[in-house]
């Protein structure tokens, strides 16, 4: 159970990071749009 637990908090904190990641990246090509046309 204390297993479980470790990988359930890891997936949490992954999970979390890439999604603040992904909204940080987000944000920042909606503000330059034109620095990463490609």
């Amino acid at each position: 159970m204390i297993a479980y637990a470790a990988v359930r908090q890891l997936t949490v904190m992954l999970g979390f990071a890439l999604g603040r990641n992904a909204i940080t990246a987000y944000l920042h090509r909606r503000r330059h749009p034109a620095e990463r046309a490609a």
